[in-house]
């Protein structure tokens, strides 16, 4: 695979490169051959345009771009990909999903959005959140904001 070859032969990420970048470079790989597998099953076709855009949570903008958005069956889904070492939960994965949600209707139409994918690269744990759960949560994503950014 090129990616691995080109960390392999970099004098930064390869064999001659220090600890610590050699250690991103493993984690990086892994994470992304981690992507491939959970991504290779799925059929469903992307829209080619990026949805990147601002949403507002009370008084704070929270940037949103999901990794792609998929075209299901029963509407839009996007997908939302954490390279963290952390892993997370379904509980957390429905605070993640509100403002992506709010993105894909604003940008696509209200009501046709069916849900967000929430994938855990390191632990390659999947969540799904529907569009509905998500929207009740916003709430509470919006006091998260508030909190961390205070």
């Amino acid at each position: 695979m090129i990616l691995h070859q080109t960390f392999d032969r970099s004098s930064y990420w390869g064999a001659s490169g220090n600890p610590s970048a050699k250690g991103w470079a493993v984690a990086i790989k892994t994470c992304f051959d981690t992507y491939v597998d959970l991504a290779s099953s799925d059929d469903r076709r992307a829209i080619m345009t990026p949805i990147k855009r601002d949403v507002w949570l009370g008084e704070h903008s929270i940037g949103v771009a999901p990794d792609v958005v998929l075209i299901d069956p029963v509407g839009y889904v996007g997908r939302l990909v954490l390279w963290d070492t952390p892993a997370t939960s379904q509980e957390e994965a429905e605070l993640l999903a509100g403002p992506i949600v709010i993105a894909l209707e604003e940008e696509l139409g209200e009501g046709r959005t069916a849900g967000v994918e929430v994938w855990h690269l390191r632990s390659g744990q999947r969540f799904y959140v529907t569009a509905d759960v998500a929207l009740r949560r916003v709430d509470e994503a919006r006091a998260v904001l508030d909190r961390y950014v205070s």
